[in-house]
């Protein structure tokens, strides 16, 4: 049997009743693959970075909050500190604020202090 790459001898290999050949010149293998695929539109760079930049800012907490959210909106400006509009407590970044209203959410959390 040739090689359909290079026309040389192909070599055969058993293996517990399964057969594969290889050609020793050229590499190729003689094994059975399928390369249909769905081709995707490629994302641009300014999609992608668009995208990046959206999730750094929700895990940043700095994403705007809905109706619904009971994190007040922070204004870098008018104060260092933000406040739970829920128990009142203070504290100096957004990311503490959210991390502190799980003590409000219907499972408690650690240390609940309601």
């Amino acid at each position: 049997m040739e090689c359909p790459r290079c026309g040389s001898a192909l070599e055969r290999y058993e293996l517990q009743g399964r057969e594969a050949v290889t050609c020793e010149s050229c590499g190729y293998i003689g094994v059975p693959v399928e390369h249909r695929s769905e081709l995707r539109d490629a994302e641009s760079w300014d999609d992608a970075l668009s995208r990046f930049y959206e999730i750094e800012r929700i895990e940043s907490g700095t994403a705007e909050t809905t109706e619904n959210d009971p994190t007040p909106p922070t204004d870098s400006d008018d104060s260092d500190t933000v406040e739970c509009e829920i128990c009142g407590k203070s504290f100096d970044t957004q990311g503490q604020l959210n991390g502190h209203l799980a003590v409000h959410s219907n499972d408690g959390g650690a240390g609940d202090d309601r």
